[in-house]
């Protein structure tokens, strides 16, 4: 998931910045991230909140980082080489991201997120990873699939609730 507009126009020195002042402080911020990469666990500008601490990391965390300059959510699938090295990948993506250092870690999602909407049903939610694993090389792509799938997520949670009302 890629970071919500508040962040967008921060450069990569004032990103690592803000992340190395939060992390210092070890601070709890509420935040939200634009992206399809962590469907259907985590939707588009879903309200999250963020432990800027990397402490405590376990295989199956949430975490924001850094790489290439940009802010990422994905989970960890694997840590290694005694915690320094680790592997995270997003829910909706069959492969795991390059390895990454534990430094660039800003800190671990809470807990999965209440969503403000019900999840969807199975066929959405697979149609929805197809979706973002199709789209996810362009951007502009992305961006277009974002839209879909925010309307796909509230389609599904409306039929279910007029299917309950039969």
């Amino acid at each position: 998931m890629l970071p919500a507009p508040a962040t967008e126009g921060l450069d990569g020195v004032r990103l690592r910045a803000v992340a190395d002042l939060w992390r210092r402080e070890k601070r709890e911020v509420d935040v939200a991230f634009g992206g399809v990469s962590m469907l259907p666990t985590i939707a588009p500008g879903q309200r999250l909140r963020l432990r800027c601490d990397t402490g405590s990391l376990q295989v199956g965390d949430v975490i924001a980082f850094l790489r290439h300059d940009r802010l990422f959510v994905h989970r960890i699938v694997a840590i290694v080489r005694g915690g320094e090295w680790l592997l995270t990948r997003g829910d909706a993506h069959p492969v795991p991201d390059p390895p990454l250092r534990r430094d660039s870690v800003i800190g671990r999602i809470l807990a999965e997120p209440v969503s403000p909407h019900p999840r969807p049903t199975r066929a959405a939610a697979a149609i929805a990873r197809s979706i973002a694993l199709l789209l996810s090389c362009s951007p502009f792509l992305a961006s277009i699939a974002t839209l879909l799938l925010k309307h796909l997520w509230v389609s599904s949670a409306a039929a279910k609730r007029l299917l309950a009302k039969r």
